[in-house]
């Protein structure tokens, strides 16, 4: 039955209730529910039903209303998984001054691509985007900068890494870029420099490049969607 039918009489087997009871709430395998209550305050009126989601007995039971409240600037998706609360944070390609340190120290003027930052639980993703807009379903690429695991992880180092929140997204984007760069977590970036992706970033600061080589940028060929949906709600798709 769907959300918005209307209740409808049912009658489930063998179904026995003590005496003063007026409704009762069935788990479906489905993860939904089933509340099953009489129509009138009568114990002798007939039971119906009524189709609930999580959604729907959560907010009975808090009698909390709730909205999303004005939604940052970037932000493209948020919400609360079995990790607790994440969100998809876009940035559009722009001109950043980058930090290194060790062998290639200094301050460079580096194009980047497009990137999109997702918090979810107590980690941040970091991916890069081909396109100048944000798409769910277009393929993310391994952003190309030190300190991301192969599985777009962020490594904060010695930072102590923000709270998840969608509210200091931005901020979150901009203490990676502005903590300096080593030479940690440096291979398997992009495909022009697959062993250290700093000489890439160097090479564009030296040539004064006006836009980051797209063509540079290695592929995951999985979506922001799918990438998500795996790491929000890992038991929907097979974890």
């Amino acid at each position: 039955m769907k959300k918005n039918d209307k209740p409808h009489s049912l009658q489930l087997p063998h179904m026995e209730t003590p005496q003063g009871v007026m409704a009762a709430l069935y788990c479906l395998i489905s993860g939904d529910f089933l509340f099953y209550y009489r129509t009138k305050d009568d114990p002798n009126s007939p039971w119906v039903s009524k189709f609930l989601t999580m959604p729907d007995v959560a907010a009975a039971w808090t009698q909390v209303e709730w909205e999303t409240g004005w939604v940052p600037n970037g932000i493209m998706r948020k919400g609360r998984c079995p990790l607790g609360n994440f969100y998809v944070y876009y940035k559009p390609p722009l001109r950043i001054k980058l930090t290194l340190t060790d062998d290639l120290a200094g301050v460079w003027d580096v194009p980047i691509p497009a990137t999109v930052l997702v918090g979810v639980g107590d980690s941040h993703y970091l991916w890069a985007l081909k396109g100048k807009e944000f798409h769910p379903n277009a393929n993310v690429c391994a952003a190309p900068f030190p300190n991301i695991y192969d599985d777009g992880r962020i490594c904060w180092g010695a930072n102590t890494a923000p709270d998840v929140n969608e509210h200091v997204a931005e901020e979150t984007w901009k203490l990676f870029f502005q903590t300096p760069f080593n030479n940690h977590l440096v291979g398997n970036k992009c495909k022009p420099y697959p062993e250290d992706v700093r000489q890439l970033l160097v090479g564009l600061a030296k040539q004064k490049a006006r836009v980051f080589p797209i063509n540079s940028l290695k592929e995951t060929w999985k979506s922001s969607d799918k990438e998500v949906s795996e790491l929000c709600f890992p038991t929907k798709n097979g974890g």
